[in-house]
């Protein structure tokens, strides 16, 4: 089965419609005592953020200017075809981080678990209500969402505003609201290849980090055709840095594909790959692209992409920060495009799955495999 790593979430703007004819699960005003702020999830936290009910919806403020907030509420098993949200927001900063976040503990693409069904830079701004709508069994959602979360980010005027009148896990659509129909990637590919060639020319940087590993306790080096980073001593880390001869246009090419294999990595909250901006305005942790908590150090290859931000790359940084032992990653030639790319890691590459029956009770040829690779990350009632 192809897994696709990197997802387009398609969204409506709509004329408000009425209920629901069935829904699985709804967050609405009777849920704002369940929600808890997450300061410590992103670079600019307001002080001054509230999250509360205003006539009879859920009223999310921020309003300091550049500031932002997160909130997150436990989650819970759904079965359900789509998420819908009805919202109004005004003075809310455009960004392509997300405005509704679901924790299904599978790998989406970003560099941590989950998927951003719905983006800030997706939403209307308008202080008008619209419906907002993804289908969760086309971005193959798995069916146990441990957590919500959402994100308020205001503009440089400040005084940014959301209104939830609810966000619902649903197989049927309110009266007027349609389907999203996913947009296709627009005009030619463009992609940008960091070769080999140009990775073996990293430099380490053991002023960038509080725990740097002694000299000759880490090194890089050119193996197996990928860029191999060691780090010897246990519990310390390294860095190194690459500055790029030309600069990389992530306006044009924000997809960043990063094939990699690791093992006794300690998961960190630092960056795993760090991408260096021309002109950086933002906090150093918001061009965390991978971070090391987010990958699977299982010594078995595994592919990343990430949709990043708009802005000129001039840099690229690695670390590796060792557990309770050696420390090791090999990453192949990275590659930006234009599109999105889709794996062919499947079930089999997810989980530790032995295809040895000889212990089994029950033996071949009473005993036959069943593939339920085509069937994974759907609706647990279509199994």
């Amino acid at each position: 089965m192809a897994f696709p790593l990197c997802t387009f979430l398609s969204l409506l703007v709509l004329i408000p419609g009425q209920g629901f004819t069935a829904s699985s699960w709804k967050l609405d005003a009777g849920s704002v005592s369940r929600w808890q702020a997450m300061p410590g999830w992103l670079g600019n936290p307001s002080e001054r953020a509230s999250f509360r009910v205003e006539d009879k919806v859920l009223h999310l403020h921020v309003p300091e200017p550049g500031k932002g907030m997160k909130w997150r509420i436990e989650g819970r098993p759904v079965d359900a075809r789509y998420v819908v949200v009805r919202y109004r927001a005004i003075n809310v900063e455009p960004k392509h981080d997300y405005f509704i976040y679901l924790d299904d503990g599978l790998n989406h693409g970003l560099p941590y678990r989950g998927i951003n069904v719905i983006t800030l830079d997706e939403i209307a701004t308008d202080d008008r209500w619209h419906y907002g709508v993804v289908d969760l069994w086309r971005e193959r959602v798995g069916p146990f969402i441990s957590s919500v979360a959402v994100q308020v980010q205001a503009t440089k005027r400040g005084d940014a505003h959301i209104w939830l009148d609810f966000i619902a896990f649903t197989d049927r659509l309110p009266e007027g609201v349609e389907p999203p129909i996913p947009k296709p990637p627009e005009g030619p590919r463009i992609e940008r290849e960091i070769s080999l060639a140009l990775l073996a020319r990293v430099r380490p940087e053991p002023t960038w980090l509080g725990d740097p590993a002694s000299e000759g306790a880490f090194s890089a080096s050119v193996e197996e055709g990928a860029l191999r980073l060691e780090v010897l001593e246990p519990t310390k880390g390294m860095k190194w840095s690459l500055p790029l001869p030309e600069p990389v246009d992530l306006r044009r090419a924000p997809y960043v594909v990063l094939r990699y294999r690791a093992d006794g990595i300690s998961p960190s909250s630092d960056y795993l790959l760090y991408l260096g901006s021309e002109r950086p305005t933002e906090p150093e942790r918001e061009y965390h692209a991978v971070k090391l908590h987010d990958i699977v150090p299982d010594g078995k290859w595994h592919t990343v992409c990430v949709r990043w931000k708009p802005y000129r790359c001039v840099l690229l940084a690695f670390q590796v920060q060792a557990e309770d032992g050696p420390a090791r990653i090999w990453i192949k030639p990275i590659l930006f495009s234009s599109h999105p790319v889709e794996t062919s890691e499947g079930l089999r590459d997810m989980l530790p799955i032995s295809l040895d029956l000889s212990s089994a009770r029950i033996r071949p040829p009473e005993a036959k495999l069943l593939d339920l690779s085509s069937r994974m990350n759907v609706s647990l009632s279509s199994l």
